[in-house]
């Protein structure tokens, strides 16, 4: 495993979702323009993320990560899981689960589930559960679930519980 390569594509990857730091695109954009083989590689990976951004996955295995516009059974990344739209069905990472829409079903992160609309299913994270708008069912987090609409479930932490604009039904 060469784990050079493996960072560049981490850091690719964290330029083409616009999660890298200023130093980070500082770099990358440097070792692209430093050759046309490098050039090519970052075209060829900008192009896998942009064809995934379209794609609606049944099934989903990630090495490293997943970037796709929805789920509709299983997702397991290795290290995390972007979803642009909606997830029908479990999530499982290693790191984190971050979701632009409606999340239904299952997820498990080894640190946190980030969802921007409803959950209607569970959620178990060893840190935090964070969704924009309600939760529907079952949450539990080592440290914070938060909610930013209401709570219509159990919610489970080991230390602290936020229910935002809402009360607990």
């Amino acid at each position: 495993m060469n784990t050079a390569s493996d960072h560049i594509d981490v850091l690719i990857a964290s330029c083409l979702v616009g999660e890298a730091t200023p130093n980070e695109v500082v770099f990358v954009e440097e070792r692209k323009n430093k050759n046309e083989n490098n050039r090519r590689y970052f075209e060829h990976l900008k192009l896998i993320f942009e064809k995934a951004a379209g794609v609606i996955n049944d099934y989903s295995f990630n090495i490293f990560g997943g970037y796709s516009l929805g789920v509709e059974r299983v997702e397991i990344g290795g290290l995390f899981n972007l979803v642009r739209g909606d997830v029908n069905g479990a999530q499982f990472a290693g790191l984190f689960n971050a979701v632009g829409g409606k999340m239904d079903g299952v997820q498990f992160a080894g640190i946190f589930n980030a969802n921007a609309d409803t959950v209607r299913g569970s959620q178990f994270a060893g840190v935090m559960n964070i969704n924009g708008r309600s939760s529907r069912e079952f949450t539990v987090a080592g440290v914070l679930n938060l909610n930013l609409g209401d709570t219509r479930g159990a919610q489970c932490t080991l230390v602290l519980i936020f229910t935002l604009l809402k009360k607990c039904l």
